[in-house]
């Protein structure tokens, strides 16, 4: 019980720093539409991990530098130096 209550808590947490992170996207870059951030396993040499991914879905393409300073500053704010984003232009 105290497991699923930590996951819980856990999911809860996540969902409420996304829903910063994405305010505060917004507010930087105006073209984004959605963010979407997951912990995701991969295997990597026969060895499952868990990495975490963004999908950002933009209304229009960024400036080239916007998406290396994108991603850049998401890393940052999610302190996570490996996490992976992936951009979808509607």
């Amino acid at each position: 019980l105290k497991s699923a209550t930590n996951q819980l808590d856990s999911i809860k947490n996540s969902e409420t720093l996304t829903a910063k992170i994405v305010e505060e996207a917004q507010a930087l870059y105006p073209s984004i539409n959605q963010i979407s951030i997951r912990k995701e396993p991969i295997v990597v040499d026969s060895v499952q991990q868990t990495s975490v991914v963004a999908f950002v879905v933009l209304k229009e393409a960024f400036k080239k530098n916007d998406y290396v300073q994108f991603e850049s500053w998401l890393k940052v704010r999610m302190s996570d130096k490996k996490l992976k984003t992936y951009f979808i232009v509607e």
